[in-house]
C-alpha cells in the first residue's frame, strides 16, 4: 500500500520511510496512518516501522 501511494503521486518510498517533511510526503504519510491503524489494526509502532517515522508520530497522525 505504501509503495503504490507514491508510485501513484511519482514520489520515492526511500524518501518517504527517510522521515522527509516536504508536504506531500506528510500527507501520504497522514494518509497512511490512518488506514494502517484505523482501518487495517496495525499497532502505532508496526505503522511508525512501515514510514520511519516514531510512534508519538504515527499517533499524532492518526489524531487528526
Amino acid at each position: 500500500m505504501l509503495e503504490r501511494q507514491c508510485v501513484e503521486k511519482g514520489l520515492s518510498v526511500e524518501a518517504l520511510q527517510a522521515g522527509s517533511r516536504d508536504r506531500v510526503y506528510s500527507s501520504i504519510r497522514r494518509e497512511l496512518a490512518g488506514k494502517f491503524v484505523l482501518e487495517m489494526g496495525l499497532s502505532y509502532a508496526d505503522a511508525a516501522r512501515l514510514q520511519g517515522i516514531s510512534r508519538a508520530g504515527v499517533s499524532m497522525l492518526v489524531r487528526r
